[in-house]
């Protein structure tokens, strides 16, 4: 027996560490829970004695369904975090239905969304190879069969441990195995009073339940018999503990005592194939469906058919519920409530959600086969939700925004029946349903980009039309486009680019002329963004608008990608004509999604035309239209444009809040190549600043990046810049390696399959000749050349490792306070060279550093000294006997 009760939240659960052990990742932490673990002191401290042996890489934490083993789980978790530097990851496996996708789903957490030479469990394997990472693995018994994929990463990966929690074992070499009894229970020699009972799990659990359902409660001398006789009926389940307590809002524990006395009685002959603890789980949630009346058993059962809950509008259009009776409908749900078989959501704007714990829901489907309901109930959803999702594809405006605010509320019900359709495609008509339902949400997915599309909803979308089935032309356009969707925001240009033709060719079969003209649009950009072919690019982009002649909406898409061709190719005069149409055309339709791009373009064309406050404020009014209309990736690239600004302009201190921003979005948002770059403009910031740990992470971060996505230019950006960094901190020979490295990628030709672009005012570090210049005239030619030509041989993986590069900054001049004045080592030299009459240009190449650098240290100069000039600054530099 454990005496839980000393063991605090806080101690067993706390906050997660701030995020950004593995940028790049949409991985999720280890939540917090609100209410407490009790009675689980021994077997919480038994895993954390497993995990702290090394011997130990697998830990399966089984037992019965409602014991407890996800919340154990975590408070393992959460004790040993501190020994796992590369971070703790929550996986929940329960969406997860086939264990084919496990690896997807481990691969699309960590954002591998890009191609790669390699395949996607070698990819991980690369990536998790050197991390300190503790992944737990909830909900494993239903993808069991992907056990072995645990044992070959375990196997690859030496600093890797997995937490795992399934009702079985794995049987898998290396599995250690801790198993959860139920909960301490006293014996046959009761302990009297209750100060000594509550000692016991099942006691302390039941007790506290008791008090949230009815905060009266109190355990005394007098109840404390029927409570323990309560406790052992529940053979001290933790779900069935919190079921029974619930009831004491309507049941005295006499009355209680008594139910589950017939109850436990009546199903202790489960079936004999499971263990005998399912079998009491089993009992205790029939138990509970028992209490119920057939009204609330069937309401129940249709609710259990929902992923993440729904409405009673919802429930009532599935079940055929008459609008007359929606008051016992609704008496029937609180009824529920009260019970605690339902969790009320509030949502804004809306009609409150009824969810379920994933175990009562699980029962409730149980029941609802059993009693034949679920192929109708699954048709009935079906229908309703392709009904919805079309009616929101065909809304515009800020209707369509309240439309799109309801499918992010019933995202898993549409993915749940998106999978269900595609599954049962062998009937015509629900392949036919599939293929509409993907259609009408592909205009959800455009608006929303990666807040839903996963490889998930590709596989099935694919796997639906490569079907044998017979439906119109405009459906299967349709349904090309949302699979073009996928492919595209995954950064597959080729296979989207194969899909909008096909739409096309259907569009045109269905006399479409807007679809036509959505499908040459994105052939058009294809044609531009992912092969650079302008002349067929113009000639998709001048169809499209011959066929949007009267839809201003995707005219001004065309107008748009037409705009940033010519300004890419410095035509700045014809990319104002094109951009001032479009956003003519945008503020005409009032499309704010469509205006934010408009303007980031025209933003970047005043930039090019060296009107830097005029493109400030529109790119500042493009975020502002992203934050309104949600649109993450544009809002993603709105802020990225305006550190680049801040960047360029030698405004590091500015810059750096809009990087980091763009940064944690695109984080979000899993664009792994958006990330590489606003990584890398983050290093250039942290160079500037003379932040040189920063700096160094950023780059590692970056060219790790660039090297998995083959990306040559990103490649060779890193390495050029990286090259002034090492510059700077006076290792000379490699900075040298690192730019004959750069140069050899520069040579190089980039994959064609990026489909997603990339803006760029200017490519960071690339006007770096003069660092070059004063580093050979320091080195010498003949060590320069050998440098160079070291590094012509160096691939990014030996810079990478390269020790040389990682060094805490030991060569960055040391900061030490100077008199009154508190001047920097490097303010010193600056001020010293400044007062010889150096200009900035001169000190920059003194030092190895640029001038933007060597202006921000005169700024910090005189602000520090209180000076208002050069001129006063030589002065002081005289007074101060620093010549």
């Amino acid at each position: 027996m454990e005496n839980h009760q000393n063991k605090t939240t806080e101690q067993l659960f706390p906050l997660p560490a701030p995020s950004g052990k593995l940028d790049g990742a949409s991985l999720p932490g280890l939540p917090l829970p609100l209410t407490r673990l009790l009675g689980r002191a021994q077997e919480v401290e038994e895993g954390e004695r497993l995990l702290h042996d090394t011997q130990v890489r697998l830990l399966t934490v089984t037992g019965t369904g409602g014991v407890g083993k996800s919340r154990v789980a975590l408070a393992i978790a959460a004790q040993v975090q501190h020994d796992f530097p590369d971070g703790v990851y929550l996986f929940n496996l329960a969406p997860v239905q086939d264990a084919s996708f496990v690896l997807p789903t481990l691969f699309e957490a960590f954002s591998f969304q890009q191609k790669s030479a390699h395949p996607p469990l070698e990819e991980l394997i690369l990536s998790l190879r050197t991390r300190h990472l503790l992944l737990v693995l909830d909900n494993f018994e239903q993808v069991i069969d992907a056990s072995p994929l645990l044992v070959e990463l375990l196997t690859s990966c030496p600093a890797l441990k997995v937490v795992v929690t399934s009702r079985e074992r794995l049987h898998v070499r290396g599995e250690h195995e801790l198993e959860l009894q139920p909960l301490a229970l006293p014996g046959p020699q009761m302990p009297v009073g209750p100060e000594a009972l509550a000692q016991y799990g099942a006691i302390a659990l039941f007790v506290e339940r008791a008090q949230a359902t009815l905060p009266s409660f109190r355990m005394t001398a007098e109840n404390a018999p029927l409570v323990v006789a309560i406790c052992q009926r529940l053979d001290g389940l933790p779900l069935a503990l919190e079921l029974a307590a619930a009831r004491l809002g309507v049941l005295s524990l006499h009355a209680l005592h008594q139910r589950l006395t017939r109850r436990l009685a009546l199903l202790t002959n489960g079936p004999r194939d499971l263990p005998a603890r399912q079998q009491t789980l089993r009992a205790t949630l029939q138990w509970s469906y028992d209490l119920l009346t057939p009204l609330e058993q069937r309401t129940y059962r249709r609710l259990s058919a929902f992923v993440g809950g729904c409405t009673l509008p919802i429930l009532a259009a599935i079940s055929a519920w008459p609008e007359s009776e929606m008051a016992t409908l609704e008496d029937t749900t609180t009824s529920l409530l009260g019970k605690h078989l339902l969790v009320r959501q509030e949502q804004e704007h809306d009609e409150p959600r009824f969810v379920m714990l994933e175990t009562v829901r699980e029962f409730g489907w149980e029941q609802l086969v059993v009693c034949q309901e679920a192929e109708m109930v699954r048709a009935a959803q079906a229908r309703y939700f392709v009904q919805l999702a079309e009616a929101a594809a065909s809304s515009s405006g800020n209707e369509q925004e309240n439309w799109f605010e309801r499918l992010e509320w019933e995202r898993e019900n549409l993915r749940m029946t998106l999978q269900w359709l595609v599954e049962h495609a062998e009937q015509e008509h629900n392949a036919e349903m599939a293929l509409r339902l993907a259609g009408a949400i592909a205009r959800f997915w455009t608006v929303r980009w990666y807040r839903w599309s996963s490889s998930q909803e590709r596989d099935w979308v694919e796997r639906t039309l490569g079907l044998s089935v017979e439906v119109s032309p405009e459906i299967k356009a349709r349904a090309l486009q949302a699979a073009a969707w996928l492919a595209l925001v995954q950064d597959d240009g080729e296979q989207a680019e194969r899909f909008y033709q096909e739409s096309l060719r259907c569009f045109g079969e269905a006399e479409d002329a807007r679809g036509s003209a959505v499908a040459s649009y994105w052939l058009g950009y294809l044609a531009w963004v992912v092969h650079q072919d302008e002349k067929h690019a113009q000639f998709l982009l001048a169809q499209c608008s011959r066929l949007s002649k009267d839809d201003p909406m995707v005219l001004a898409l065309a107008r748009i990608t037409a705009g940033n061709m010519a300004l890419d190719q410095g035509k700045l005069t014809e990319a104002q004509t094109c951009l001032e149409q479009s956003v003519s055309l945008c503020r005409t339709t009032k499309q704010k999604k469509d205006l934010a791009r408009a303007l980031r373009s025209m933003g970047r064309l005043r930039f090019a035309q060296g009107e830097t406050t005029d493109a400030r404020a529109l790119f500042e009014e493009s975020l502002a239209l992203c934050r309104e209309t949600k649109d993450a990736f544009h809002l993603a690239r709105a802020l990225d444009l305006l550190g680049q600004l801040e960047l360029e302009q030698g405004n590091t201190e500015l810059a750096q809040p809009w990087l980091e921003e763009a940064r944690r979005s695109y984080h979000a948002l899993g664009t792994q190549r958006h990330l590489a770059w606003v990584s890398l403009r983050l290093a250039e910031a942290g160079r500037q600043q003379e932040k040189y740990e920063v700096a160094h992470a950023c780059y590692l971060q970056s060219l790790e990046l660039f090297e998995r996505l083959n990306e040559t230019e990103g490649i060779a950006s890193v390495l050029r810049s990286w090259g002034q960094l090492a510059a700077q901190q006076h290792k000379l020979q490699w900075a040298a390696r690192l730019w004959g490295a750069s140069q050899v990628w520069s040579q190089r030709k980039t994959s064609q399959h990026f489909s997603l672009p990339v803006d760029h005012l200017q490519l960071t570090g690339a006007n770096n000749e003069p660092v070059v210049a004063a580093v050979r005239q320091q080195l010498g030619p003949q060590a320069f050349t050998t440098a160079w030509e070291e590094g012509q041989g160096m691939s990014p993986t030996c810079f990478l490792a390269s020790q040389a590069l990682h060094e805490p900054v030991a060569s960055q001049l040391p900061t030490r306070e100077v008199g009154p004045s508190h001047l920097t080592e490097r303010e010193i030299e600056v001020l010293r060279l400044a007062a010889r009459g150096h200009t900035d240009v001169q000190i920059a190449e003194a030092l190895v550093i640029s001038p933007r650098t060597v202006h921000a240290h005169l700024r910090s100069i005189y602000s520090k000294l209180g000076l208002s000039s050069r001129f006063a600054a030589i002065r002081y530099a005289l007074d101060a006997q620093l010549l």
